[in-house]
């Protein structure tokens, strides 16, 4: 059987020419039980060679069985990076990859049912080199507050690097976030395990304070949200601060000791969670509706200002009349 829409359009292609020869080349009449046996001879052997040919061909190709079918699977993930680095992975064709890698595109359709999946699988590649270095980094010895910053600043070096010098391959990675791909879901709570593993440790040995380690690494990972998030990194390229350094500092001393007056917890569960948030909501609202105020005020003082002056203006120039009147009346007694 042909599974290949290359391989098929080739047959079709091919019997439609004999077809055609058969029709111009008859020089004398047949039967037409005749005429269909010899079509029906022509047609099989056609077939039969270009499936040899297919075969053969096949047998010749790097894809294969086992182990040469995740080489294979590999190879098309990198050439895909590199072509995703030049011209861009919404600029790049399933044709462009196979006719660097000498195959055709059905050929590649064998291991990715379309041209998303290769996006996500370099998207995933592109990643997964973030984790594999911030789990190396949560392995190392140290202290758990010295792990956690090395952890930090590898992961927005990493991006920042990326952003800087792959532009494209960045836009890879902001589409995938602001679309959200199934694999950014996975790598977030990859990342977030990996940050509490090191809080665990931290709170183990005294070093953090005893809490809720699941919610103190969603805590981090959303203070350092900017220093990760393309987009982000994009808006707030000329935003130096605050520093990555010290919102690590502000983290740090979340996990060590008080930040506010009395005793401060982590919140135990969602809804404690959500609480929290709700509250500082609030604040914000409180606070927007008190920049609110000021600026109305600001505006009715200048207002004021604006008309005393206005008076002021006024009441010089009756001054002025009135000079000017009293100098008359001087002149007309002398």
């Amino acid at each position: 059987m042909l599974h290949r829409a290359g391989d098929q359009a080739l047959v079709v292609r091919r019997l439609a020419n004999t077809d055609a020869a058969m029709a111009t080349n008859k020089q004398h009449k047949q039967s037409p039980i005749e005429e269909e046996s010899d079509e029906k001879g022509t047609h099989k052997l056609i077939i039969d060679g270009l499936l040899s040919q297919i075969g053969e061909r096949d047998q010749q190709s790097p894809v294969k069985g086992g182990s040469e079918e995740k080489n294979t699977h590999r190879l098309i993930v990198e050439v895909a990076e590199r072509l995703f680095r030049q011209l861009g992975f919404q600029k790049t064709t399933v044709a462009d990859i196979a006719r660097e890698l000498n195959m055709s595109p059905a050929n590649v359709y064998r291991f990715f049912s379309a041209k998303s999946e290769i996006n996500a699988a370099v998207c995933r590649d592109l990643l997964g080199k973030i984790e594999a270095e911030a789990e190396k980094i949560a392995a190392t010895r140290g202290s758990a507050a010295q792990r956690l910053q090395n952890l930090l600043a590898s992961v927005e070096r990493s991006h920042h690097k990326r952003y800087m010098s792959d532009r494209k391959l960045h836009e890879l990675v902001e589409v995938a976030i602001t679309e959200n791909w199934s694999i950014m879901n996975e790598h977030n709570q990859r990342m977030a395990a990996i940050v509490e593993q090191i809080i665990v440790s931290g709170m183990a040995a005294g070093e953090f304070r005893p809490g809720d380690a699941t919610i103190a690494a969603r805590l981090v990972n959303t203070a350092c949200i900017r220093f990760c998030h393309p987009q982000l990194m994009v808006e707030y390229d000329q935003k130096p601060e605050p520093t990555l350094n010290q919102m690590i500092g502000f983290c740090l001393a979340a996990l060590t000791h008080d930040i506010t007056k009395g005793q401060w917890e982590f919140p135990t569960t969602d809804a404690e969670y959500a609480s929290g948030l709700k509250e500082l909501e609030t604040a914000i609202d409180k606070l927007d509706h008190v920049a609110f105020e000021m600026n109305r005020l600001a505006q009715t003082s200048a207002a004021a200002v604006a008309a005393i002056a206005a008076r002021g203006d006024y009441i010089d120039s009756l001054n002025a009349e009135n000079r000017a009147i009293l100098n008359g009346l001087h002149i007309g007694e002398r």
